[in-house]
């Protein structure tokens, strides 16, 4: 009786932001973007890089050798994911400010509510 729907379309429109798309989708296995660097690889190289310990009797700290690509991919990441931080922080802040007003809107409606019905009391005792 009913139909199964199934979404196969794009959800966004190839854009600027593709790029950052493919870099998500690089972390997850999922490339399927035409970028001319491929992160996947990228990342899967930066973990097999060969590691060293500073001492081997104390707790082993891990060093990786990275290369300046490397370093440029995930550093560009990095900011990529701050901006994005710091976006999501100012447009909770921003939301906050939002409730506040609306808390106070509310609570103004409610002290003018009841002062309606307590005037509403007091007319309806004098009939």
């Amino acid at each position: 009786m009913t139909k199964d729907w199934n979404f196969n379309q794009p959800l966004e429109s190839k854009s600027e932001n593709q790029g950052d798309s493919d870099k998500i989708a690089a972390l997850f296995g999922n490339h399927q973007g035409g970028n001319e660097v491929n992160y996947e690889a990228a990342f899967q190289k930066r973990k097999q890089a060969p590691v060293t310990e500073s001492n081997p009797s104390s707790k082993p700290k891990v060093a990786e050798v990275r290369t300046g690509k490397e370093t440029d991919i995930t550093t560009s990441y990095q900011q990529h994911l701050k901006r994005l931080i710091a976006d999501n922080n100012s447009d909770i802040e921003s939301s906050q400010k939002k409730i506040e007003g609306l808390h106070t809107l509310i609570d103004t409606k409610n002290k003018d509510n009841k002062k309606l019905q307590s005037i509403y009391d007091a007319i309806s005792e004098l009939h």
